[in-house]
């Protein structure tokens, strides 16, 4: 995905929909969904280095 170099949120994100269904996306929405998949990423890194160490993360 790309974006112009003048792009900004807080001026330039209103009125986006989701191509396939039509529904709105909102700021928010895009920043949760981003920190969800940073999180799952980070969780797993941590997983695989400790893997076998007798730890376990919740």
């Amino acid at each position: 995905m790309s974006r112009p170099d003048d792009f900004h949120f807080d001026t330039n994100f209103v009125d986006v929909f989701c191509g396939d269904c039509g529904r709105e996306i909102f700021k928010d929405d895009v920043i949760s969904q981003a920190t969800n998949t940073v999180k799952k990423q980070i969780d797993d890194m941590f997983r695989n280095t400790f893997k076998g160490g007798g730890f376990k993360l919740k």
